[in-house]
């Protein structure tokens, strides 16, 4: 069974990394992981963009506006 875990962040960069990896490092696999930025001003779109290059299961989608609101 392949499930979808989400992460949608706005200006996150501080504790991203910590997060995605805690996501990766789980027992299981078979996933899909949306990595969403919300129009951030800081590193968090680059962080994202990163492990999306790094792992196929991992998925980067931006919006240019906050959705977060």
């Amino acid at each position: 069974m392949k499930i979808i875990i989400a992460t949608q962040a706005y200006n996150a960069a501080n504790y991203l990394v910590e997060t995605i990896e805690s996501v990766l490092k789980q027992t299981y696999t078979n996933f899909t992981y949306l990595l969403i930025d919300s129009a951030s001003t800081d590193s968090t779109p680059q962080i994202m963009e990163e492990y999306a290059k790094k792992d196929s299961r991992i998925k980067y989608i931006h919006f240019d506006v906050n959705a977060l609101g």
